[in-house]
């Protein structure tokens, strides 16, 4: 058969990287009227590009007739709207909640201005994928998927192929084509060396050439890419067909030999193979917390909202396109300036701060006094770990719901606040207030490396902590169900060495590494009317890195939180108190 090879011209944007949202907005309306000019003046030009959030802003800014000149464009195919997410999201970090809004918000905008929702998930520069994605993408309509990163580094991809349907955990299947090592940067520089991988990987008699690149304007005619490319393809496939495209034509082409592609259900994550943009996962960790945290404040609202019968009102969706635009996958995996860094930040604070005035106007008017409002979001029984402060600084305080019942608390000194937990049928409201009480039994017992194993149970939980190497060796339930069990290599510190260090662009690791494993210096368990609090506290990178773990009596949960930092060694006098965290203040309303 003759090979049919697809050339298409793209452009992509970040949305905010090493300049701003209001950079980016400039330059997109530049790339959009020159690829309107080109389609207006040649009907074989072809022209495709992802992100709502660069598409609107030159919507928003264009006249009647240039708004009815990418509209047909569209219509005719000669124009297709790419990815159909808000923004080029990150894909591994935002929780499936934030994924779906991607989607739900980018093809609305899509379908309504444009007339046409996007059938191809253009997700091209994205730092790993998730398994879920084709189980998410096919529920929400699309027919095609590209990506770039990555293969993992475990599996032979010598003979992978370019086009392959990717099933997710559930079964579901999504046709989709990867963009091999050729990238999704092509042009006059690069296409003779890219050609021969692409011919590597694509067994079929289909190519997919992405003739673009990070704001690329459409320069070229077509009749000018054309000749270029097919002049390079013909000495290596003499009868090859070359064509301008768009994404959705090459897969209804790869749709009529879909019977032969092969089913792969790896995952794509992390981009170890490529290394590309180390520090995706914990770089900027602040702003990945402040995110997590904002977006759960915007779902508890939209639940309470619904709960109590109460309009959002149409100003609303403005506090997630805030969160969403937040999401791009330069700024949420923090490789990015610290301008970009500081305006996401001040986002998610804007959205948050709505919420939360939302939060206090719903509950406030139900009349629960100068108690604390708590609402369960979930559909099923919950229980909410609670910080108050005490009315003064003297004597011993416990906290209360409102019928008056006296809550299992937590105070570890006269005067300190006080951590209780609530329990909550699903969409229910209650309250809590901290009232005079006796004084609550905190009592610790440190840990020496002499001491053998020692075992803590909850009505939930059983744990193990092994003070001479520091872990905790497991959890279960009552049941027996094994939650995770620790190796040698727990609770230790591993250094890669790389070469030619660069703090932006591939990690060229050299094989070498080394295992840091100091002994803890710090171990203690502590109980209260709450359950247990496990500390484990070693030296770590000339500093220290402290993991603590609570247990609770009388909710499902556990909570982890590994601290690092630079403190000098911790001190161990028997008996002292110790001080409480401070919780996100927004927390104590959801």
């Amino acid at each position: 058969m003759v090979l049919q090879v697809i050339v298409v011209p793209h452009s992509h944007i970040d949305t905010e990287w090493y300049w701003t949202y209001d950079t980016t907005i400039q330059w997109s309306r530049e790339i959009v009227q020159q690829a309107l000019t080109r389609i207006a003046q040649d009907p074989r030009y072809h022209f495709s590009q992802d992100q709502v959030s660069v598409m609107a802003p030159v919507w928003n800014q264009m006249a009647d007739d240039e708004r009815t000149a990418w509209r047909e464009a569209v219509a005719r195919g000669q124009w297709e709207p790419l990815l159909g997410f808000f923004t080029s999201s990150e894909l591994a970090e935002p929780s499936g909640e934030s994924l779906v809004r991607q989607i739900l918000y980018g093809q609305a905008w899509t379908q309504a201005q444009l007339g046409q929702a996007a059938r191809i998930a253009w997700l091209i520069d994205q730092f790993g994928q998730i398994p879920q994605l084709p189980q998410i993408l096919t529920q929400a309509g699309y027919q095609g998927y590209v990506f770039c990163r990555d293969l993992p580094l475990d599996r032979d991809i010598t003979q992978f192929p370019a086009d392959f349907w990717y099933q997710g955990p559930d079964g579901s299947r999504l046709l989709t084509h990867w963009l091999t090592t050729v990238g999704y940067c092509v042009g006059p520089e690069t296409l003779a060396d890219r050609l021969p991988t692409l011919q590597h990987h694509s067994h079929q008699n289909l190519w997919l050439i992405p003739w673009g690149c990070d704001v690329v304007r459409p320069e070229m005619s077509a009749a000018e890419v054309l000749d270029f490319v097919s002049q390079a393809v013909h000495q290596i496939v003499p009868d090859a067909v070359v064509s301008l495209g768009t994404p959705s034509q090459y897969f209804d082409r790869l749709g009529e030999q879909a019977d032969a592609l092969p089913t792969v259900d790896w995952d794509f994550n992390p981009p170890r193979r490529r290394g590309d943009l180390r520090g995706t996962f914990d770089n900027r960790y602040r702003f990945k917390v402040w995110h997590r945290q904002v977006e759960e404040m915007l779902v508890a609202t939209e639940t309470l909202a619904a709960t109590l019968g109460v309009p959002l009102g149409e100003h609303w969706m403005r506090n997630w396109e805030l969160l969403l635009l937040s999401e791009f996958h330069d700024t949420m995996g923090g490789s990015c300036s610290d301008t970009v860094f500081e305006r996401a930040m001040e986002r998610l604070t804007g959205a948050a701060q709505d919420a939360q005035c939302r939060q206090t106007q719903y509950l406030g008017g139900l009349g629960l006094d100068e108690a604390v409002p708590v609402f369960n979001p979930r559909l099923q029984w919950g229980c909410e770990v609670i910080t108050l402060l005490p009315g003064d600084a003297t004597g011993a305080w416990i906290g209360q719901d409102g019928d008056g019942n006296l809550l299992p608390s937590r105070q570890v000194a006269p005067g300190s606040p006080v951590e209780c937990v609530l329990k909550l049928p699903g969409l229910s409201v209650g309250s809590v207030r901290v009232v005079r009480g006796s004084e609550s039994t905190v009592e610790r017992t440190w840990l020496t490396r002499e001491d053998s194993e020692v075992i803590v149970k909850t009505t939930q939980y059983t744990a193990c902590i092994q003070p001479r190497e520091g872990t905790l060796s497991w959890v279960k339930t009552p049941d027996g169900q094994g939650l995770w069990e620790t190796e040698d290599r727990a609770n230790s510190v591993e250094f890669w060495h790389e070469t030619d260090p660069d703090l932006e662009g591939t990690l060229t690791l050299n094989g070498h590494r080394e295992l840091l494993s100091a002994p803890p210096d710090e171990c203690w368990v502590e109980r209260s009317a709450l359950g247990y609090t496990l500390r484990i506290g070693r030296p770590a990178l000339g500093g220290r890195l402290r993991q603590t773990f609570r247990l609770y009596d009388h909710t499902p949960r556990i909570d982890l939180r590994p601290r690092a930092g630079r403190r000098g060694p911790a001190r161990r006098p028997p008996g002292r108190a110790l001080s409480a965290s401070r919780r996100n203040p927004f927390r104590d309303l959801v």
